[in-house]
């Protein structure tokens, strides 16, 4: 504990318990239950640690998560897809001036109601992504979320995402930045009884290998982060591979801040594996809850005893919930702006966010899966938005839990189309029963 042999040193006392703490402008937490409340990270093990919805560019934009939050639920905070945020101002912008307000104004903090909405920003500039902060908590962020995730190369290669994690010294100087301007704002704001907003981050384990993960995972610490979120591959794996989970539990042994855990949870094993190989304080599911949208209750039915597969509901009139409301939000255009063109060219992308989704819950079993090329190839030529949902809604209904056939777990990368999976026996328990694995974000 501590940071021994590295450039950053954690901060922390002592306590009864043996346990640390960290003493930063950022101690106190998350309005997650990240912590007990005698200040132990973890909590009861015994309870479901608290539930996360990743951000996704592209997939979980805001149609989907409010059809999600509507219709499925048992998600305990929603984190929003990233805010692009320049190293540079455009010529004749000021900082904290209008471009920056109007990026901050891509959030919306009463969004999904009572469930909270996280807003997460991506970029290099120390001063920039500052300024933006200070915007979103002006507009009621409870928690800003730096991206240090990010492998695309469109994104790397203008120094942001996980091209962080190759400077740990970067990486403490963009969330220091952060974090003190999360908190002067709320000192500016005088609300200083209400819960204060928090800081975090979300990271790869590196940039070409882990080399630098420790490093890295110190310095957001000392900068004064309230939690880390860890995703254990590196930019070069993308989304290939398994996710190393012994390097969460690495982290956990190394920081005093919370640790949570993501990547490769599809089903409810997978989250109590997880959980038992590296005591993480909390998991954070991303294409898992796409392909079974009953997937955060399964895990909480699982926590409380009762069986994986089975959430005590009518699944496939939730499931139809969840896609009839999906539509719902797409053509009544509550995503992102629409673009111009004729009516024909607007339905066509209607009817293809709706074939995004479906593409992953089709995977759900191999009835479904079987008729996805069909399902696919529906032109908006030849059918209406209806169409498509009534035939996506009556393959649910047909094959959906048949047999008891229930998801299992595949999953595909909604940034390049290919699908992986694997078979993994769980550690500990019943030997016979394994769970399959998928790259998440």
């Amino acid at each position: 504990m501590g940071g021994s042999g590295c450039s950053w040193r954690c901060t922390w006392v002592g306590t009864s318990e043996g346990t640390c703490r960290v003493v930063a402008q950022a101690q106190t937490r998350s309005r997650l239950r990240l912590v007990d409340a005698t200040g132990n990270p973890g909590g009861n093990r015994r309870e479901c640690p608290a539930l996360l919805l990743a951000p996704m560019e592209v997939l979980a934009d805001r149609c989907f998560r409010r059809a999600f939050v509507r219709s499925s639920g048992g998600v305990d905070e929603v984190c929003q897809e990233f805010i692009r945020v320049p190293d540079t101002y455009p010529q004749g912008s000021s900082p904290g001036g209008r471009y920056c307000k109007s990026l901050a104004a891509l959030y919306d903090p009463d969004e999904l109601g009572q469930v909270s909405l996280a807003a997460q920003i991506m970029g290099g500039c120390p001063e920039t992504l500052a300024d933006v902060a200070r915007a979103l908590v002006v507009r009621g962020a409870p928690r800003v979320d730096l991206n240090c995730g990010c492998p695309a190369n469109c994104v790397t290669g203008k120094g942001a995402g996980s091209s962080l994690l190759k400077d740990p010294e970067h990486v403490f100087a963009c969330l220091s930045a952060i974090v003190a301007a999360v908190h002067d704002q709320h000192v500016l704001s005088g609300e200083i009884g209400a819960h204060p907003p928090v800081v975090s981050v979300k990271m790869r384990s590196g940039f070409n290998d882990a080399g630098l993960m420790r490093e890295n995972l110190l310095a957001a610490q000392e900068a004064g982060v309230a939690f880390l979120t860890l995703h254990p591959r590196t930019k070069q794996q993308g989304y290939k591979g398994q996710a190393a989970w012994e390097l969460i539990a690495c982290a956990k042994e190394t920081l005093c801040v919370p640790v949570v855990g993501n990547g490769d949870v599809t089903t409810p094993q997978a989250a109590m594996a997880l959980k038992r190989e590296t005591n993480c304080d909390a998991i954070m599911i991303g294409r898992g809850c796409v392909s079974d949208p009953l997937l955060f209750q399964r895990i909480r039915s699982s926590w409380a005893g009762g069986d994986a597969y089975s959430t005590g509901l009518d699944e496939p009139h939730q499931v139809e919930e969840f896609i009839r409301s999906f539509a719902h939000e797409v053509t009544n255009g509550q995503g992102k702006k629409e673009r111009r063109g004729s009516a024909l060219a607007k339905q066509s992308n209607e009817m293809g966010r709706i074939k995004q989704v479906s593409n992953y819950l089709f995977q759900s079993n191999e009835q479904m899966a079987g008729a996805l090329k069909e399902f696919l190839r529906t032109s908006a030529k030849e059918s209406t938005m209806d169409d498509l949902v009534n035939h996506a809604v009556g393959l649910v209904h047909e094959y959906w839990g048949r047999d008891g056939l229930v998801p299992r777990g595949l999953l595909v990368n909604h940034l390049g189309g290919q699908t992986n999976s694997r078979a993994n026996p769980l550690a500990g328990g019943d030997s016979a029963r394994s769970c399959t694995r998928k790259n998440d974000l």
